[in-house]
């Protein structure tokens, strides 16, 4: 088990699964007297990209098990952006699906400049434990004992984020996380 701040009667064993995403946006500087059609500024390109993604699947619009993507940092000049996301979902399929819209965008917008000028990567952090764990529901079963043993009342409660369970579980060790009464 990994131990958290979490409340101390929370048992953690579902979490996000978790990628980062960065899309590169080549532009076209000129002089901006002569920029007409010869111009392509990468930040406004780059504005529109964010744009075309889901609205409602930002954090400040999602809770408990709803997956989400986050621009975290976005840098950039008329000749290169570069916009670093994470994108997390429950769900490991929709966490695809939410990759893919990325790429959909990215091709959208590479055929209406006429150009490749937009490049996606992504990067796998960290998977949802819970498909391990499950596997093995006396690891729960014990941990939910041990607590009612002592008179806390276990609560199963799903991770709007990651934790170090997570990577120790891919890796074979089984680690749900427990909350130590930090809140």
């Amino acid at each position: 088990y990994t131990i958290d701040g979490g409340d101390i009667h929370e048992i953690y064993y579902e979490n996000f699964n978790a990628f980062d995403v960065s899309v590169t946006i080549h532009g076209t500087a000129t002089h901006t007297g002569y920029a007409y059609h010869k111009m392509l500024h990468s930040p406004s390109i780059a504005f529109e990209f964010d744009r075309m993604l889901p609205c409602h699947k930002k954090p400040e619009l999602t809770k408990d098990r709803e997956g989400f993507h986050y621009l975290k940092e976005m840098k950039g000049n008329c000749e290169k952006t570069v916009l670093e996301y994470i994108v997390r979902d429950h769900d490991y399929d929709e966490c695809l699906n939410q990759i893919h819209d990325f790429y959909r965008i990215a091709d959208y917008l590479n055929a209406y400049y006429g150009k490749e000028i937009i490049e996606v990567e992504d990067h796998m952090r960290y998977l949802n434990m819970k498909d391990k764990v499950i596997l093995k529901p006396e690891i729960i079963e014990q941990v939910k004992q041990a607590m009612r043993d002592i008179d806390l009342v276990p609560q199963i409660v799903p991770i709007r984020g990651g934790t170090d369970g997570a990577r120790l579980t891919q890796k074979g060790l089984l680690c749900p996380n427990l909350g130590t009464g930090g809140f």
